[in-house]
């Protein structure tokens, strides 16, 4: 899953609300899967979750599925490759 991060006026003109109400949305929100908070002055949305959060809030279950896929997509979570290293011949 390709991660596009907007800031709260980007995400709220695609959701169509002011966006100081991305502000009380955040209290159902989780930080690190909907939101970053890369310093204490910046906020960024992740674009594809919280549009799925957005039409998705009265079946949260649902929404719980895609959170679960977006975090097994991230490269920490993938399995760490076994096999031969390759080796540097120098001919």
């Amino acid at each position: 899953m390709d991660i596009n991060l907007l800031s709260k006026h980007e995400m709220a003109k695609l959701l169509g609300i002011h966006p100081e109400t991305l502000k009380e949305y955040r209290k159902e929100l989780i930080e690190g899967v909907h939101y970053f908070k890369p310093n204490s002055r910046v906020i960024r949305y992740n674009r594809d979750l919280l549009l799925h959060w957005f039409a998705n809030r009265k079946n949260p279950d649902v929404h719980q599925k895609v959170i679960a896929l977006y975090l097994a997509s991230l490269p920490e979570n993938q399995p760490l490759k076994r096999g031969r290293k390759p080796s540097s011949s120098c001919a």
